[in-house]
Order: structure tokens, then sequence, then C-alpha cells
């Protein structure tokens, strides 16, 4: 920017200089910032503005089709339903393939949380579900061993950091946004109407030498069935998602804030699922002195899951998309009486109807989770920072889940499913670095990183579930009333990782950087011969475009070469997979359990 004094001139001559834009922004890297050009190894950088322009319910989707090598798919339909994430493709047969997510330097072990369910098999949300998308300042995806080397065990999969906004230095702003979005079924299958199939079922009858079905005697004439009923017009739905975002930020050079609130509606294209979720985000950054600065970063949210079998398949085939392709079009929802009409066969087989499934059972799922870190930045001497760093992510789960007796479970007689389940999460963190920048004449940069590392994750699940219930006004509220309880079930799993880091970055001339990164990690999950495994990396690149033949090239803004090698892991295995286990199975003896 320029400021040229007017007085009395006529004239003002002004030249505009040139800026390279992203060239030289700070990126987030493991345990640290860099210089975007400084980068050897392939890291993605993405500002949370540029995803902001396309509505998206959680993190994950709003990186869909805007990262290069890294593939987005959903995994489930539902409302806040999983999506599964792979970058540079598949790197695991036996373990998880998912990446490794790092929130405000937090490594989130992204565990299905979701406590068990009897009689239903709907689609869980997915863990990352909770976390608003709208508070994102970046994302930055690293894809190499280069990268993803200073997390060790954890790399294999690519590693995603993410980045909340911050407050910044002014008066304070206050911001709100509202988007609306609407979501249907773009093609509805091109299935018979009544009138159809009861023609075809007459066919199948006179080529087999059978008496017609549809004679009008017993049932009516096709003629006079016309459609019937549509029972994917009677599950689908157009389904509105609103969301609401609301932050005060401000503060001062010493002492910035932000407070956000969220809240977010979503309706799922089959009737009765929705998705709710209520977030609240804190963010404080203090300067105690020239040297000691502080911060602090909360996010607390509860979500609401009403799911419903929403993937074409359920509890013994029996959900409201899979009922609605197989259910015949010639009965309708509901009798004279207001009963659900269900499709029975004449071998006796019963098809639930689909409107019936979706509304007569439920399937709640209710989920706090406190994400919370604080850390303290000291500067020791000139170029010389200690950072101290830790962490708290606390997932409480309850999931309630009744199917009425009235429901037509091929596999079970009608007498009512009861059943909860809960699931308390809580991964601690503790970390510990040092980091030594220094420039030196000649155009040489040196960054040095060593630290240590713990972390821990315990989660604690029971489940109850009872069935044969006289009456179906209780639902899941008194599983007492169940005259066949099953016996309950609880677990507990512990894993711990213990880990030492160390960096070097350096640049020369702003045209060749070399990254080496050696971790040692020791998990509680591997091997007792096996405990401790070490992964090494280097990278190198070359910035052709600021050599001098290509410096003022019209063609070329900015061109890197880079290269490297290293070795990353998997610890995703399970926390007991190298131990022996006890296991309990019930058999009858005499007429006794």
């Amino acid at each position: 920017m320029q400021e040229v004094a007017v007085g009395n001139k006529t004239a003002i001559n002004v030249t505009l200089a040139e800026e390279t834009v992203g060239i030289e922004e700070v990126v987030a890297i493991g345990y640290g910032t860099m210089k975007k050009s400084d980068l050897a190894g392939a890291t993605l950088s993405m500002k949370g503005e540029d995803l902001e322009k396309t509505p998206a319910n959680t993190i994950v989707q709003s990186l869909q089709g805007r990262a290069a090598g890294v593939d987005i798919k959903n995994a489930s339909n539902a409302p806040g339903g999983d999506i599964r994430i792979r970058i540079r493709g598949t790197n695991s047969t036996n373990a998880s393939s998912e990446p490794l997510y790092v929130i405000d330097g937090f490594p989130i072990d992204n565990n299905n949380t979701a406590p068990q369910g009897a009689g239903n098999t709907a689609f869980s949300p997915s863990p990352l579900s909770s976390i608003n998308p709208s508070g994102i300042e970046s994302v930055e995806i690293s894809k190499d061993a280069s990268a993803t080397a200073i997390y060790g065990s954890r790399g294999a999969n690519g590693v995603i950091l993410i980045t909340t906004k911050n407050g910044k230095a002014g008066k304070a702003k206050v911001d709100f946004d509202y988007s609306l979005n609407l979501a249907t079924v773009r093609k509805k299958l091109d299935l018979c109407n009544a009138e159809e199939l009861a023609e075809l079922t007459n066919e199948w009858c006179t080529n087999n030498s059978l008496p017609l079905i549809y004679d009008g005697v017993k049932k009516p004439l096709p003629k006079d069935l016309g459609e019937g009923t549509d029972w994917q017009d009677a599950i689908f739905r157009t389904a509105l998602t609103h969301t609401y975002n609301l932050s005060v930020s401000g503060g001062t050079e010493k002492s910035k804030y932000l407070v956000a609130g969220s809240y977010l509606d979503q309706d799922g294209i089959i009737i009765e699922s929705n998705f709710k979720r209520y977030g609240l985000r804190f963010n404080l950054d203090q300067t105690l002195s020239d040297r000691i600065k502080m911060g602090v970063n909360m996010t607390a949210n509860h979500t609401v899951n009403d799911a419903v079998p929403s993937d074409g398949s359920g509890y013994q085939n029996d959900s409201p998309l899979w009922n609605a392709l197989a259910t015949t079009p010639v009965i309708p929802i509901m009798d004279a009486n207001g009963n659900y009409v269900h499709n029975y066969s004449e071998a006796n087989k019963i098809l639930e109807n689909p409107v019936s499934i979706a509304k007569t059972r439920s399937d709640i799922t209710y989920t706090n989770r406190l994400l919370s870190s604080a850390f303290a930045d000291i500067e020791i001497i000139d170029g010389l920072n200690f950072r101290a760093n830790f962490g708290a992510d606390l997932i409480n789960s309850k999931r309630n889940v009744y199917v009425p007796n009235t429901a037509q479970i091929q596999a079970l007689p009608n007498v009512g499913v009861a059943s909860i389940g809960a699931v308390q999460s809580l991964t601690w963190l503790a970390e510990y670095t040092l980091t030594y920048k220094r420039e030196f004449a000649g155009g040489h940069r040196l960054t040095v990183l060593g630290g240590y590392t713990a972390q821990g994750t315990k989660i604690e699940s029971v489940f109850s579930e009872t069935d044969d219930f006289f009456t179906n006004k209780f639902e899941f509220n008194n599983l007492g009333v169940g005259a066949n309880p099953r016996p309950s079930q609880s677990n507990t799993m512990e894993n711990g990782l213990l880990s030492y880091i160390g960096r070097l970055n350096y640049a020369f001339m702003d045209k060749y950087m070399f990254t080496g990164t050696l971790r040692q990690d020791g998990s509680s999950k591997f091997g007792a011969d096996n405990k401790w495994g070490t992964f090494p990396s280097a990278g190198i690149a070359w910035r052709a475009s600021q050599e001098n033949f290509l410096k003022n090239s019209r063609i070329i803004s900015d061109l890197k070469l880079r290269s490297s090698y290293g070795l990353t892991g998997n610890q995703n295995i399970g926390s007991y997979s190298s131990l022996a286990l006890y296991n309990t199975t019930r058999i009858v003896m005499g007429g006794n359990l």
C-alpha cells in the first residue's frame, strides 16, 4: 500500500508493484509452521474462506473435489453419515486406511465410538461430524513420506492438519451467516405400478397353467387397480438443511479472542431421518511478555442422530429403501382403520411396510464431545523456542433403540426389542518441543525441531438389550418391562503412544531445500518383541523458477521439482491384536445355561 500527499497536485503518478501471492504464505506442518516455498514434501494447502464457498455439513465434505490425489466418497447416505477419505489410494488390507486428523495440533484417533444398537443397522454418524467446518482457518494435507514421517506410526495413510480460526486485533467483530440447502432424489427406479404388476402376475399364472390371481373375484382385475402405491414417493422427500453460525472476535495485540456458536439441522431424504449439531467454540491467544505466549482452543458439541437404515440393507433386509423396492404397489400404506398394511406373500413370507419401518422404530444417538488444548510458547533465547502443548478429547455417546412388537421382522416373532448402549472415550495429549530458527548470511535458512510426546486413549462401553414387550408405551425407557432380558455387555480398551521426534529444514537462496525427519514411536499396540518403531525420511526440492534463466519467465510463475523417501507406519490394528484374549461362549447343558 502507498500513501501519497495530494496537496496542490493536479496529477498523481502511481506505479503498481508486483506481489507474489501464495508462494510466501506460512502453512501448518507437523509440530510447527513453514513458508510454503520451503516445503520439500508433498503438502496441499487450502484456506477456510475457499472451503466456505461450497456449503458443507462436515469437515471432510468441504474438501471434496479440491485436493489432488485425495479420494473422498460417502460411506453412508444418512444425515451426518460417515465419509471415506483415501490419500493416494488404499494403503492397507487388514488395518484402517483412514488418514490421521490433527486439529489445532491435537492428533485425533478417529475411532468409531458409536454405541451398539439392537434390531437395527442404521449407520452411525462420523466422529468428525461433530466438528463445524465453518470454523476452519486452513487445511493442509500431507501426502508423501517426507511430510508425514513426523507422525511415524500414524502417518502411512497421510495426514490432514486442520487449523481453526482465531481472533484478530481490533474492535469486536460480529459475523453471522445462514444457509439453506435442499436435497432430493436425483432419479427414482422405474418400477411397475399396481396395474402393470397385476398383469405380469396373471401372465405368470397363465404360463404355469395356474388360476389367475387378479381375476376380479378373489382380487380386483388389473385395470381396476390403477397406479397403486409408489413406495419410493412414500419414503422419499425433499430434505432441508438449515445451518446457523454466529461468532464474535477481536482483542488487542496482546490478547485476541474468538467465541463462536453454531447450529445444524439436517433432514435426510428418507422420512424420519435427521441429524442435529449444536456447537460452541472458544479460542484465546494471550501474549504475557515479549518472550511468553499462551493460548487455549476449545470446541464443545452436542449432536442428535435420529437414524433410519438408509443404505439398502437392514435388520434381516429390513430397511425402508430395500422394502420400498420389493413391496407390491397393490397394497395401500394404511387401511381404513389407520393400521399399516404389510406385504404377505402366498408363501406366508412377510415384507414390512417401508413407511412403518421409518415411522414406528426408534434409533437415536446422543453424543457430547469436548475437544480442548492449551499451549505455552517460551522464547528462551533469540531463535530458540520451547513449546508445551496439552489437550484432551472427551466423547460421551448414548444410543437408544426400540423396535415395536408390531414390527414384521422376518427372523423373529413380533415381540418388541429394546436396547441402550453407551460409550465414553477419553484421549489425552502432552507434547514438549524445542524449535531453533536461524537465518545466516548468504541466503542460508535453518530450522531444527526436537521433542517428546505422549498420548493415551481409554474407551469404555456398556450395552443392555431386552425383548418380548407386552406394550410399546415405554419403548427403550424401561428395559425391565421386557420379559426376555439378554446378558449385558461391557468393555474397556486402552492404548498409549510415546514418541521422540526430530526434524531439520534447510533452505539456500530460496532455491534448494532439504528436510530430514526422524521419529521413534513406542506403542502399546505393538507386539512384546517389537514395541518400538523408527521412522526416518528425507526430502529434497529445487525451486527452478528462482534460477536466473526462469526468474523473469512470462510462462512459468513457479516451478519446483522435489523427491522424497521415507518410512511411515500404520498402528490402527486394534489395541490387543498381539495378545491372546479370553472369549465367552454360552451353551445349554441339561436344560441349563
